[in-house]
């Protein structure tokens, strides 16, 4: 199963990474418990699971497992997504569905929010940007 498809944003991946990356900067073997714990106060039981349901067996490999896990985040496409309003949860988990759909699973995705747009969305997926806001159809009538 892929674990991008239970990642909906950025921040999820930073915090992953971090805990992975300070794992490895310590130095020590990691306890498969206390790393697991500090995935669950970030992410929730259900996705810390699911992120480590194939830790490895032998204290030598965890290293290797961490650096794996790091470069296959790294790997996932981002869409950049800037909204003139916060929608509900329910909304936001709606729009990733769909742009999950349309660009793949491997995507995640950064909300940001920017009330001077007024109503619409920027989009930026793969160094493209789109600016359907109501900020820039009323500039492109204002300048006609």
């Amino acid at each position: 199963m892929s674990l991008a498809r239970f990642l909906d944003t950025t921040d999820q991946v930073v915090s992953i990474k971090t805990i992975f990356e300070n794992a490895i900067i310590s130095g020590k073997i990691i306890d498969h418990k206390k790393l697991e714990d500090q995935l669950t106060d970030e992410l929730g039981h259900d996705l810390a699971h699911l992120i480590l349901e194939d830790w490895p067996d032998a204290d030598d490999q965890i290293e290797a497992y961490l650096k794996t896990k790091i470069l296959s985040l790294d790997k996932l496409s981002k869409v950049e997504l800037v909204m003139a309003f916060r929608p509900a949860p329910i909304t936001l988990a709606k729009i990733a569905s769909y742009l999950k759909d349309e660009v793949g699973d491997g995507t995640i995705i950064k909300v940001k929010f920017d009330p001077r747009l007024l109503g619409g969305a920027q989009i930026v997926y793969q160094g493209k940007y789109q600016d359907q806001s109501l900020l820039a159809w009323q500039e492109t009538k204002t300048s006609n």
